[in-house]
């Protein structure tokens, strides 16, 4: 049996009567006359168990009194019913649960939550489940109209305890935290293994807190209690402190116990600041330095029943709350040292405001003066002191304070001042710059690989719009340029961080000036980086470069991008040496009848490649061209031998070996004149792919850093078919010429070095033809002897006198000179005979 005392009514339950189908019964004190429900219309099932809890609110009208019944075994599921109070009970509205067996309607308690004059209804539901027996206590809101109840879209569950049963018991606290809505206890008699736990929920504007304002627990009361929270009830105020204390009862301990309400104390706080800074007004002092400032005021009054005397609050003051993670704060309170928290306390007598001043320096390197500077203070009671006023009296309690959604602390912000000349104070950004090498590269425009160990990248910032904040460089470095450092760095008040290092690149975050970048200004940085660890020429590299700022429009961001391509070179250097062995040969044949054979006149060259330049010289070619025919003939001068090469291969094309010069028409007059008139020397050269040269293709492959390939040439000259030039000397150019694969990645250095010129050189013998050498020595004798005549016939006309005297001289002398020339002619003809003999043998 239930029951429940309001104004001059009693209200019991029966719920076993009518076969445990139940009823509702009100006694009128005054009137002294009951009224019941009969169910006449047989809307309660037999054993509905109606009555098994009772209640009664202001469902109607805020005069008026309904009554309130559960019947937690109604058609299994369980109902709530609201009665009016008229000659019997009538049902004015009903409400159903949701589950089997949950024994919906267990509790019910009536409440004005929302404060609106009008009772709101909480029915519980102990036994539903979501393992076992958890509880459930469900939230009715009156509508205002005929007592109809809309239910929140909330569940309140206590803390979901296996087997609590939550909702066994529910009871009207009154307004125990002071703000203007009803509170409510809610049990759980067999929560912590049966020793029972009673919620305290607050009520709000919008119905009811979903989560408990306080838990408290059975053992800690006392440990010998059980079952704590099987029933409550409120309404008497046991120790006259203004607030409504509760009784608990711990039904398996055979206990009650009866709970004391906490005065509560109604906190009235506030931050006083102007709304802005001036960021270069100096208005305050820092130990004696003039320092910028805002200063913070914060002030507190209280209300609260019952509490006596002064209270006293302790509280925290912060500043910059809401600034990035792991960045400083842009004030400090320099009372504190230089941190961004400052605690105090103040005494506050009631319904007295109280204040405290601390000032908020701004440091030097702030940047963010876009972003408003949030302030925050939290604030919680110290400890209260009252005394007994006599013995009869409870011990007075500390006082709480009342709990709120802001959990007692309180926000505030202030912004910098700024100064724009536009109307949207925007900034307008461009980028521009270039890639630059450091001397002796400064000349050039690309990064050579293995020889050019850093690069500057220079980059103009430039702002024609408004004061740009929080202005940043975000340069993206491909993969193998690293950061080293900026140059000049104070200088230009620009601080790097490398945010992350992907696969393909490197991002680097750049905040630019001290607070802003000045409208209308210009700054220019360089940046160092390492380019060391590039080995291999390969796609060329693309620096990209975006500025961003926190007040630049939308639409001025078309020139706040700049990419900037590094083309990637191989710088190669070949030197090409050669030499011959031997330096010079004789060349020549004997007389016209003897027969012409192929001479063993060997000849070597030696060529030598060096590969001088940082970087590998890819597929390496090496050209000789050699002079090997005199035009218009065709006859090969040289037969190549063999060719050895300390690297790679070689080609070249082979040719029959020839002997025999062409035939010559015998002109003994040309032949006389010729050997008079040979001229003195003839150079030999080759042109670009002259098909008179002997041409030799060596492929060196990839020749590294200070390798050297060697080439050997072993040649056998035909001396014969030398003399099918009518020069008294032969000087052949042996040209070789070192060369990479032609790639566009490859630059070569010092091309001239990669030619080398080799001289050889052919001297004749100068001999003359038997047939030239007889027809000289003839007309030599018919030229003196016409000579003696003539001499003679000048004489004999002169005078022969004279003549004689002189002609017996003469005589004498031509005698001698004819004697001497018959023997050097003689001598001669000897000779040309025994080498005619010679030859032939040979």
């Amino acid at each position: 049996m239930s029951s429940f005392y309001i104004e001059d009514l009693i209200i019991m339950g029966a719920p076993g009567s009518f076969y445990w189908t139940g009823s509702v019964f009100v006694y009128n004190t005054t009137a002294n006359t009951i009224h019941a429900y009969t169910d006449s219309n047989n809307q309660v099932k037999f054993g509905s168990y109606l009555g098994y809890s009772v209640g009664a609110g202001h469902f109607l009208t805020s005069a008026s009194i309904e009554v309130i019944g559960g019947a937690p075994q109604q058609e299994q599921t369980g109902k709530a019913y609201i009665f009016s109070i008229e000659k019997q009970l009538n049902i004015l509205f009903e409400l159903r649960g949701k589950k089997l067996g949950s024994y919906f309607g267990a509790a019910v308690c009536a409440v004005d939550l929302n404060s609106d004059g009008l009772s709101d209804l909480l029915v519980g539901a102990p036994m539903q489940s979501t393992i076992r027996e958890e509880g459930r206590v469900y939230v009715y809101i009156n509508s205002g109209s005929e007592a109809r109840m809309v239910e929140l879209n909330m569940e309140l569950s206590g803390s979901d305890s296996y087997a609590a049963r939550f909702g066994e018991s529910i009871a009207n606290l009154g307004d125990i935290d002071n703000d203007g809505f009803e509170d409510v206890a809610i049990g759980a008699p067999q929560e912590d293994n049966l020793k029972g736990v009673i919620y305290i929920y607050n009520g709000r504007e919008d119905g009811i807190t979903p989560s408990f304002s306080q838990r408290i627990q059975g053992h800690e009361v006392s440990n010998s209690l059980s079952m704590f929270g099987q029933s409550i009830a409120s309404g008497i105020d046991a120790d006259n402190n203004g607030y409504q204390d509760v009784a608990v009862g711990a039904f398996l301990s055979d206990s009650a116990v009866v709970l004391r309400t906490k005065p509560v104390i109604i906190v009235e706080a506030s931050l006083k600041h102007p709304n802005s800074i001036n960021r270069t007004n100096l208005n305050c002092m820092e130990n004696d330095q003039p320092a910028i400032c805002m200063n913070l005021k914060i002030c507190f009054a209280y209300t609260g029943r019952e509490v006596p005397g002064y209270i006293v609050l302790l509280y925290n003051l912060s500043v910059d709350v809401n600034r990035k993670v792991d960045t400083q704060a842009r004030f400090y309170f320099s009372s504190n040292g230089t941190s961004d928290k400052i605690s105090g306390n103040v005494k506050i007598y009631s319904k007295n405001i109280a204040c405290k001043d601390h000032p908020a320096f701004m440091r030097k390197d702030v940047r963010d003066i876009l972003t408003p500077v949030h302030v925050e203070a939290s604030y919680h009671l110290g400890h209260h002191i009252l005394q007994k006023r006599n013995a009869q009296e409870f011990s007075p309690l500390q006082p709480v304070l009342q709990r709120r959604k802001e959990k007692d602390v309180i926000k505030s912000k202030f912004v910098f001042a700024r100064f724009c000349s536009q109307e949207n104070c925007s900034a307008d950004l461009s980028v521009s710059g270039k890639v630059a090498f450091p001397k002796p590269h400064d000349k050039k425009t690309y990064l050579a690989v293995g020889s050019m160990k850093t690069l500057l990248l220079n980059i103009s910032l430039l702002n024609v719009g408004d004061d740009a904040y929080e202005t940043v460089l975000h340069i993206q470095i491909p993969r193998g340029l690293y950061f080293v450092r900026v140059l000049e760095l104070e200088e230009k008040q620009i601080y790097c961080e490398v945010l992350d290092k992907e696969i393909h690149a490197m991002k680097l975050e750049c905040s630019v000036g001290y607070l802003y970048v000045d409208q209308k200004s210009k700054l220019d940085f360089s940046f160092l980086l390492d380019a060391s660890s590039f080995t291999r020429a390969e796609d060329d590299l693309n620096i990209i470069i975006n500025a961003t700022c926190k007040n630049e429009d939308g639409n001025m961001l078309l020139d706040n991008t700049l990419t900037l391509a590094v083309p990637l070179k191989y710088e190669i250097e070949l030197n090409a040496h050669g030499f011959v062995s031997p330096a010079s040969f004789v060349y020549g044949t004997n007389e016209k009848d003897s027969p012409v054979t192929c001479m063993k006149e060997n000849i070597n060259f030696t060529f030598h490649v060096i590969s001088a330049g940082p970087n590998m010289a890819p597929n390496t070619n090496l050209e000789i061209m050699i002079p090997n025919a005199f035009p218009p003939n065709d006859f090969k001068l040289f037969n190549t031998l063999d060719i050895k090469t300390t690297a790679g291969q070689c080609f070249y094309k082979k040719y029959p070996r020839n002997c025999s010069p062409a035939e010559k028409n015998e002109n003994i007059l040309k032949d006389v004149v010729t050997f008079f008139s040979k001229p003195a020397k003839r150079q030999m050269y080759c042109m670009k792919n002259d098909s008179l040269c002997l041409q030799i293709y060596c492929k060196l492959g990839n020749m590294e850093s200070g390798k050297e390939a060697t080439v050997q040439l072993h040649l056998e000259a035909t001396p014969s078919l030398l003399e099918m030039d009518d020069a008294s000397a032969l000087k052949f150019e042996v040209r070789a010429t070192a060369s990479p694969e032609k790639n566009p990645k490859v630059i070569e250095l010092h091309k001239d070095k990669q030619v080398t010129y080799v001289y050889l050189e052919g001297v004749h013998h100068q001999k003359p033809k038997y047939h030239v050498t007889v027809l000289i020595i003839g007309i030599g004798l018919i030229v003196g002897v016409t000579l003696f005549l003539l001499l003679s016939f000048v004489l004999w006309k002169v005078g022969f006198q004279y003549f004689s005297v002189v002609l017996k001289s003469g005589i004498h002398t031509v005698g001698r000179t004819l004697d001497l020339l018959m023997q050097i002619v003689t001598l001669r003809i000897i000779n040309i005979l025994l080498q005619s003999v010679f030859s032939k043998e040979t």
